[in-house]
């Protein structure tokens, strides 16, 4: 396994747009392969829409893309990280 390029996306860039498409053309214009690309969900995403959620989820991940969750609740106070 390579090095992935993580990014946390909040409920409303997942729910705005096409976000599938977005990703497909951005990966076709930088080359970049989709198996090194991550996204980072939090819990709140899967709340509204869920089906239409669950839908782009299932066609991101046959992309090959890598999707994670989230919880703010994971992170201890600083000076600890995340």
């Amino acid at each position: 396994m390579g090095f992935r390029a993580p990014f946390n996306l909040s409920a409303l860039q997942f729910q705005s747009g096409d976000l599938v498409a977005l990703v497909r053309e951005t990966l076709e214009e930088t080359g970049l392969p989709a198996d090194r690309l991550e996204f980072e969900i939090t819990e709140s995403v899967l709340i509204e829409e869920k089906d239409e959620v669950l839908r782009r989820l299932s066609e991101l991940r046959a992309m090959g893309v890598h999707i994670t969750t989230w919880s703010a609740s994971r992170c201890r106070p600083p000076p600890s990280p995340c």
